[in-house]
């Protein structure tokens, strides 16, 4: 629960007795031990406002009203958190200070301590358009394509959408729809694969370069995986999907025998999202900064459905919002 990023200060906190059942099937049945409080944390210390014991789950030797960690009546607990309300996303770091009073036999002990906390809201509950439930996230996806060597967190993939939207690397990149776009202006790691000539004949050049809109999302994909995991570009180049379909010259895969996008998510078994217009996406609480949005041309159908069909007209990029802005 703790390290789930899910809990804000006030959230209700419902501590099920064990001896009954786990989670909601437990909560249902009445029992003297399950316990209620309400959490005082900063997102992941252990912290919460209650009248009960303070010692440990199950110790009745000291039960105060006070601010303590998080004990149940009972000795073995499952956790129910009643958020107070919708707001996710991550946000950036702050600088918080937690008061903690120990209440003991003795005098009450109260220590201040002040950490920068991020915010990381990486577990989701929406089911509204959810697709694959049983699936994994696209951070696992990738953790899984590299035998589980190399994995980038929420906050490391949104600390280098950060970096580099405001950086020089890719503004005034030219957006190009010639077949062998795949590298930004400056980055001559295509050469280097022998494909060069071919690059020149098709409309490339040596000192603009070009992407289009699915090799900049897997370019950019790849690029992170490699500033914040070290590993080098070629190799994180592997992990993430791109259609060989539009790069049939090149040695870069996103994986051996796969054909792009449409494939990682079946091979990798990856959740994803349906929605039927941009306000009801807007309005779900699904969205967090740094996910990969597919926009569906209607013309071919509608959801995975739709982008099962080849379209010049479908397009790709990554959200950078709070969750609910444009």
């Amino acid at each position: 629960m703790l390290s789930s990023g899910v809990l804000n200060k006030g959230d209700i906190i419902w501590c099920v007795d064990g001896a009954v059942g786990t989670l909601m099937n437990g909560l249902s049945i009445p029992a003297d031990n399950h316990h209620v409080g309400i959490y005082m944390g900063n997102g992941s210390s252990d912290l919460w406002w209650q009248t009960g014991p303070t010692t440990g789950d199950g110790d009745y030797s000291a039960q105060y009203n006070s601010i303590n960690p998080i004990y149940g009546c009972a000795k073995s607990n499952t956790y129910i958190v009643l958020p107070w309300d919708g707001v996710s996303g991550w946000q950036p770091a702050i600088t918080t200070s937690v008061t903690t009073t120990t209440t003991a036999p003795a005098q009450p002990v109260i220590t201040t301590s002040t950490s920068a906390v991020y915010r990381e809201r990486s577990t989701r509950t929406v089911t509204a358009g959810l697709k694959n439930p049983e699936g994994v996230y696209f951070n696992d996806a990738i953790k899984t394509a590299s035998g589980g060597q190399t994995n980038i967190s929420l906050s490391q993939w949104q600390s280098f959408i950060t970096e580099y939207a405001s950086n020089d690397y890719y503004i005034g990149t030219p957006y190009s729809t010639w077949l062998y776009a795949t590298s930004p202006r400056g980055d001559l790691w295509q050469y280097s694969e022998g494909c060069r000539d071919t690059i020149v004949s098709t409309g490339g050049s040596d000192t603009d370069g070009g992407l289009n809109c699915m090799a900049f999302v897997w370019h950019a994909l790849a690029k992170g995986i490699s500033v914040k995991t070290g590993c080098t570009m070629s190799y994180a180049g592997t992990l993430v999907p791109f259609n060989d379909t539009f790069n049939t010259l090149f040695t870069r895969k996103s994986w051996n025998g796969g054909s792009g996008w449409l494939s990682y998510l079946n091979i990798y078994n990856v959740r994803y999202y349906e929605f039927s217009t941009k306000a009801e996406m807007l309005g779900s609480g699904a969205l967090r900064k740094g996910d990969i949005i597919w926009c569906v041309d209607g013309y071919y159908g509608t959801g995975l459905n739709g982008l099962r069909q080849l379209s010049d007209n479908h397009h790709i990029g990554i959200y950078t919002g709070n969750g609910y802005t444009d």
